[in-house]
């Protein structure tokens, strides 16, 4: 999970660390560089007690608060309930949409993605960007796939313009959702 927080951040970052972030985190370990660069950046600190727990499984409330704090909302509400808030706030901003556990219950792989994508999709806070902008892609809302075969060679015409094909199936035309487009103009997902 911190591997994947880092790379949202910091796509093209690449772990190179001789240094043990926290006592039970060896420099050796294949995630060390990770967890060093996610706690430079403030969005990992690890327990009071100093130590980071990399083996222990992850929360739906702590996934919840990394995720919280990439689209700019702080961790809120008093020491003994900010589990509570944090599930909350997620809750109210589409954070956990189609995800079912329970607040201290350990996420499953499959829930911390669907949490990482609402993240991606959700505007981050006092703005119109997509929390996916910062990584270098563009997403549009509510687009429709109007054709394939009148534009461009190569080309897919929506309702939000013209894009490369790139990761597209035919399957989709005539569809409404949401398009993400990489820098290059082309469709890298249509959900």
């Amino acid at each position: 999970f911190v591997k994947m927080t880092v790379k949202i951040l910091e796509r093209d970052f690449i772990p190179a660390s001789n240094v043990s972030p926290y006592t039970d985190v060896n420099w050796e370990r294949w995630s060390s560089g990770y967890i060093q660069r996610a706690s430079e950046l403030g969005y990992f600190s690890g327990y009071p007690d100093g130590l980071f727990r990399p083996t222990e499984p992850v929360l739906t409330e702590q996934v919840c608060k990394i995720m919280l704090k990439l689209l700019g909302y702080e961790s809120a509400g008093a020491a003994s309930g900010w589990a509570q808030s944090q599930i909350s706030m997620a809750r109210g901003r589409g954070l956990l949409s189609g995800v079912n556990r329970a607040l201290g219950e350990a996420v499953t792989r499959e829930n911390a993605a669907k949490i990482i994508e609402n993240t991606l999709l959700t505007q981050k806070k006092d703005s119109t960007a997509y929390c996916i902008e910062t990584m270098g892609y563009q997403y549009f809302e509510h687009t429709v796939v109007v054709s394939a075969t009148n534009s461009s060679a190569g080309y897919i015409s929506t309702s939000a313009g013209q894009f490369k094909r790139g990761n597209f199936s035919d399957g989709d035309l005539h569809k409404r959702g949401g398009l993400i487009v990489n820098t290059a103009n082309e469709i890298i997902c249509f959900i």
